[in-house]
């Protein structure tokens, strides 16, 4: 991996509208060096993901302007690679199988323990 690609793989995009939780996310992407951006609605969100500057994208579903779904696909559309975590209440098996369906590489249900979610991303990263 060149230099380029090891720095676009720490910066993540979180795209989630409840500050709260946004802050926290921000927080704690931080503290583990990654190098993080945040996009409170769909729209932002995807236009930031189809920037190129992310190895990551977190990404709630219940979104202001486009749902997560719809962003979701929409960057599949475009960047099939993207490593893309859903974070969402949203925890139904069929929200859960829509999400991987629209090309999530994984989904993790609200509230989640930190220490899992990292070890996700990490998993997810290690495979792009």
């Amino acid at each position: 991996m060149t230099e380029q690609q090891h720095a676009v793989n720490l910066n993540v995009l979180i795209v989630e509208d409840e500050i709260a939780i946004a802050e926290g996310l921000v927080d704690v992407c931080e503290l583990k060096g990654y190098h993080v951006k945040h996009a409170a609605d769909g729209i932002t969100g995807l236009a930031e993901a189809l920037s190129g500057k992310y190895g990551l994208v977190l990404l709630d579903l219940m979104l202001p302007g486009m749902d997560g779904f719809t962003v979701c696909d929409k960057i599949r559309e475009k960047d099939k690679d993207l490593p893309i975590i859903i974070l969402s209440a949203k925890n139904s098996d069929k929200d859960i199988i829509d999400g991987l369906k629209y090309g999530a590489d994984d989904y993790i249900p609200k509230p989640f323990s930190v220490p899992m979610l990292l070890a996700r991303m990490d998993a997810v990263l290690r495979r792009s």
